[in-house]
């Protein structure tokens, strides 16, 4: 019989090319060859293994990306390097996968985390903010930052565009969104920094 874990990973992948409506019970016991007896001795139904595959493909993208913005991303310019090869990466590794949008769309969009993926992702998006806060409030020390930004809510708005598009590649999962995507950036930047 499959280990707790070994189900989720089945069923991971199931909802990922599926989407979560279009797996039933049956397809994921099928996949494993258990009975649903077997199923529900790990899990009390459907919505309780979904989430452990949440959970799951989390800790999966956060493998990839143990460091979101590493020490040596430094100054502005470093910032928006990393940044255009950061959502680079990450739109080739969903889209090698033909991973479904919907389940995509509902854990970005928050609509089935369990309270330990919640409290995971506002974790990784505080120390993100943060380390990107640091960056532009050393830049605005130096006068490379227009007086009138505040370094905190730029932070938070590089987030927002981040996530933005990364929205709208799992919406149309359009390719060429990587240049639009940097020249967003490119144009952010502009606007920010006294160059």
């Amino acid at each position: 019989m499959p280990t707790r874990k070994e189900i989720a990973e089945i069923a991971l992948d199931l909802f990922l090319r599926e989407g979560y409506e279009g797996v039933s019970i049956k397809n994921i016991t099928d996949a494993l060859e258990i009975t649903k007896g077997s199923l529900y001795y790990h899990y009390t139904g459907k919505e309780d293994l979904f989430l452990r595959t949440v959970d799951l493909f989390l800790q999966q993208i956060y493998a990839r990306y143990e460091d979101l913005i590493p020490d040596e991303v430094d100054s502005a310019e470093a910032l928006q390097r990393h940044l255009v090869e950061l959502f680079a990466k990450t739109v080739d590794f969903l889209n090698e996968k033909d991973y479904d949008a919907g389940f995509l769309h509902m854990i970005i969009q928050g609509k089935r985390e369990t309270p330990l993926v919640l409290k995971t992702l506002e974790a990784r998006y505080r120390k993100v903010h943060e380390r990107i806060t640091v960056i532009f409030k050393k830049e605005y020390d130096a006068g490379r930052i227009r007086s009138f930004f505040d370094p905190e809510q730029e932070a938070g708005e590089l987030i927002i565009l981040f996530e933005g598009y990364m929205m709208l590649w799992i919406k149309t999962g359009s390719l060429s969104l990587k240049e639009t995507f940097k020249k967003a950036l490119d144009y952010k930047f502009s606007t920010l920094l006294n160059t």
